[in-house]
């Protein structure tokens, strides 16, 4: 998990508390929503070009491209 998922589920509680975000915390909200949604799309990407590897054979090409997702993961 990364720091940005972290801080979604701490704004996430605090506001299904019923309780008012402040301006600070709404913008900490939308910067952790870019940071998952990039994180998402690179991971999506990964996983497609490993995909594509593992169809055409190149299990080096698809070690490696693994190798960035777990990186991504952890």
């Amino acid at each position: 998990m990364k720091p940005f998922h972290q801080r979604l589920a701490q704004l996430w509680e605090k506001a299904c508390q019923g309780k008012k975000l402040s301006t600070m915390e709404v913008v900490e909200w939308v910067e952790s929503l870019h940071a998952h949604r990039n994180w998402v799309s690179k991971l999506n990407e990964l996983q497609n070009w490993a995909d594509a590897a593992a169809v055409i054979g190149d299990h080096d090409w698809e070690n490696r491209l693994c190798e960035q997702i777990d990186k991504l993961l952890h």
